[in-house]
């Protein structure tokens, strides 16, 4: 069984849409939280059974905080993994979360940005050395943030 959902927030992203959901094993639930789209992203994102679709209207980065309650009723795991349509991750990663996730007492699981993006280094690093980017998240401790 699948420890995490992963939730999408999407604004007219049809073009990338379906190779970002095929690229999620099917045993993986997604959230998809549609900003408005006014291409097709709805319609190819009803094409999987693994994916939910949630309304929330369009805003600026991290305006989905403002939904929070909202989006929180619709998860139906323990954990969340927030992504992007431009993020796709490696199919193995998704295998290694689940153990990852397994028996722990965490609420936030952070990659340290400065260095690593799933998994592949980053030479050049625009962000302070202190900034780490947070992978998973208890659907309790979620958080979208600008």
């Amino acid at each position: 069984m699948c420890e995490f959902t992963v939730v999408v927030p999407v604004y007219n992203e049809g073009r990338r849409l379906a190779k970002f959901l095929r690229s999620i094993p099917s045993e993986i639930p997604i959230l998809l939280l549609d900003k408005g789209s006014n291409d097709e992203s709805v319609s190819i994102a009803k094409t999987f059974n693994n994916v939910e679709i949630l309304d929330i209207p369009f805003g600026p980065p991290g305006s989905e905080f403002i939904y929070l309650t909202k989006i929180k009723s619709r998860l139906r795991t323990e954990w969340c993994l927030v992504l992007v349509v431009s993020q796709i991750v490696d199919l193995q990663l998704y295998s290694k979360i689940n153990k990852v996730l397994t028996n722990n007492r965490n609420d936030i699981i952070e990659l340290p940005f400065r260095n690593y993006t799933f998994g592949m280094c980053e030479d050049y690093n625009p962000w302070p050395s202190h900034t780490y980017k947070p992978l998973l998240s208890r659907v309790r401790a979620i958080n979208f943030q600008p």
